[in-house]
């Protein structure tokens, strides 16, 4: 009976690892993914005044400012709405 058990873990392996890699070739990069946002937000949530916590906010943030230069332009800065368009 041990054998047959044996065989069955190997059959169940084998054929998860041939669904995955031919149905979803994504999901080692989404799992992978998944696990360093779970250890950013462990990071952000949990060493906050740490050097971890800060480096890890300071990355988002970048990367947030970033996507948003890009998409909208400078939105930080007001200065020119205060001045006039044509004067």
């Amino acid at each position: 009976m041990k054998q047959y058990t044996s065989k069955y873990k190997q059959i169940k392996a084998c054929f998860t690892t041939f669904v995955i890699s031919r149905f979803a070739p994504d999901y080692e990069k989404t799992k992978a993914e998944n696990k360093k946002l779970r250890q950013d937000i462990y990071n952000l949530i949990k060493k906050e005044n740490e050097i971890e916590g800060i480096t890890t906010k300071a990355r988002w943030e970048f990367t947030f400012n970033t996507e948003e230069i890009m998409m909208f332009g400078d939105a930080t800065k007001t200065e020119h709405l205060k001045t006039p368009a044509y004067p």
